[in-house]
């Protein structure tokens, strides 16, 4: 058996990746001269078992990290996504905390989960496991994460209206508050003004963090 580990670090996103390869004798079937396309009934069995054994995949993944996060050292992480692309053998997972995440706690998740990968086979003989914070990019997901990112500048998207821009101030269990400069005019003169906005989570459909230099 043969791994390579590859660190990658990013702005406020910390990732651990690993590689593993296990080799195997595989046999490969001379394809059938005149082979013609799967039936549509073949195509509709794989996909419902794809998505049955994606599903199984990801709930025994959130078990073993529900077990993990019962550690007092993980109390305050939680997941946010479980990523599976089957054609790449690769699992992202993403996880949050509310005291922040970096480079260390990820990989000691990443070094949690591998021996029951690598046991259970449950991505084959080849796949790529990455274990990752959100990262600043990533649309935030839980109420929770809002808080992180107060007196950061938020990009919204409501259900109705137009999409904001401005500074969260304040998050309430029902709320946010967006602090927001307006520009107008005063006859001949330009003037701004400061104004902050009650908005609720229920009317906010996409929230990202607006990265600023």
């Amino acid at each position: 058996m043969k791994s390579t580990k590859k660190r990658i670090l990013h702005y406020a996103d910390w990732k651990y990746s690993i590689k593993r390869i296990r080799f195997a004798q595989i046999k490969e079937k001379p394809a059938k001269e005149g082979a013609s396309r799967l039936p549509l009934l073949h195509i509709s069995y794989f996909l419902h078992w794809f998505i049955k054994r994606f599903t199984v995949i990801v709930e025994k993944i959130e078990q073993l990290l529900a077990e993990k996060f019962s550690e007092p050292n993980f109390a305050d992480c939680f997941v946010v996504e479980i990523k599976l692309e089957q054609s790449e053998q690769r699992l992202e997972v993403y996880v949050d905390s509310d005291s922040g995440m970096d480079f260390s706690k990820c990989q000691k998740i990443s070094r949690y989960l591998e021996p029951f990968l690598d046991e259970g086979a449950w991505l084959g003989p080849t796949y790529v496991l990455e274990v990752s914070s959100p990262g600043i990019e990533r649309p935030l997901k839980f109420h929770r994460q809002y808080y992180r990112n107060i007196g950061r500048t938020l990009q919204l998207n409501l259900k109705e209206g137009e999409p904001r821009e401005g500074i969260l101030k304040t998050v309430n269990p029902e709320s946010i508050i967006l602090e927001q400069e307006i520009k107008f005019k005063e006859g001949k003169r330009n003037k701004k003004e400061i104004i902050q906005t009650v908005i609720p989570f229920e009317h906010i459909t996409k929230a990202t963090v607006k990265i600023t230099f």
